[in-house]
């Protein structure tokens, strides 16, 4: 246990000292505003593509056929359970809440119920699990695009519109295709090395500078987080991501049927605090920006707890392999 919790803390540090760096960076103006943009499209359209591809093309664990078909699934039904909770606290505590507005609930249960499932649990299942376990995380990462772009904006806004599967064909999910076909049928191993070494290299590139990025958009907007607003839209999200959901999937992942990998998946995304990205999802939905804000950095703050004792007692739950 004690070896597993320093492995966790170890994990944990390295992650939010890279987001504190991004702060850093913002604060002494070396990563302005105006170059958010390019480094998100270069991160989305370049890096997470390679690091998926990277991923998936010669994993083992992703010829078992149970690690291609339970990831997606289950990658839909954690973020519809985190969006259940966070609806139902919403409509039943809106008056002690100040959530005042249709759209402060819609907003609040839209980002309380979802999860950070790619920035954060790509390089702690990296440094805690290795290659096969990462192959399976960015399978169930699908999942979860797909229930973001469906249930996630139903939350948001009352519809699904008619943009979902476009959003969904986006360059990291059609990478996860192209790796998991090379991996099936082998093409992976006739790659020429030094395609594999640049696609490698540019993978190794991807965590990195989104974490810079998220340390950047945090550090734009920490001197806004409760202006104008009690702290109580904070703790209620503390209380569903930091709690209720964690305990709820930790126990899925003890006592389903599920490979090793899919079930250490599970362990540190339950662990995660709210999405960075609703906040910009909310905001180009009309939603409510800052009751978006204080959900995102209410529980960003937590987890630098809640993460490393989450992890720590689900991982003790769950088979040792």
């Amino acid at each position: 246990m004690i070896a597993t919790w320093t492995l966790v803390i170890g994990a944990v540090l390295t992650i939010f000292l890279a987001v504190g760096a991004g702060a850093l960076a913002r604060e002494r103006e070396w990563l302005t505003a105006e170059a958010d943009r390019s480094l998100m499209d270069v991160t989305v359209r370049l890096l997470m593509p390679c690091l998926n591809l990277h991923a998936t093309m010669t994993s083992l664990a992703l010829r078992d056929r149970a690690n291609l078909i339970w990831p997606p699934l289950i990658g839909i039904g954690a973020l519809a359970v985190g969006l259940t909770l966070a609806s139902v606290i919403a409509r039943a505590g809106s008056s002690h809440l100040g959530l005042s507005s249709a759209g402060a609930r819609r907003t609040f249960a839209y980002a309380a119920g979802s999860f950070n499932y790619g920035y954060i649990p790509i390089p702690l299942v990296t440094l805690l699990f290795g290659q096969d376990t990462l192959a399976v995380l960015v399978v169930f990462m699908v999942g979860v695009e797909l229930g973001v772009w469906t249930l996630g904006v139903l939350v948001l806004t009352g519809s699904v519109g008619g943009n979902a599967l476009r959003r969904l064909l986006n360059p990291p999910s059609l990478a996860v295709v192209a790796g998991v076909a090379l991996n099936l049928s082998g093409i992976a191993a006739m790659i020429p090395p030094f395609v594999v070494d640049v696609v490698t290299l540019f993978a190794n590139a991807a965590i990195p500078v989104g974490l810079l990025l998220v340390g950047a958009l945090m550090a734009d907007h920490l001197h806004e987080a409760w202006r104008g607003s009690s702290l109580r839209v904070g703790v209620a999200a503390g209380l569903i991501r930091g709690l209720l959901a964690p305990a709820l999937l930790i126990w899925i992942a003890a006592i389903a049927p599920l490979s090793l990998e899919l079930r250490r998946v599970l362990v540190v995304e339950a662990a995660m605090p709210a999405a960075m990205f609703s906040l910009v999802i909310s905001r180009y939905y009309g939603g409510d920006g800052p009751t978006a804000l204080r959900v995102v950095l209410a529980t960003s703050l937590l987890a630098v707890i809640a993460i490393p004792v989450w992890l720590t007692w689900g991982l003790a739950l769950i088979p040792a392999g």
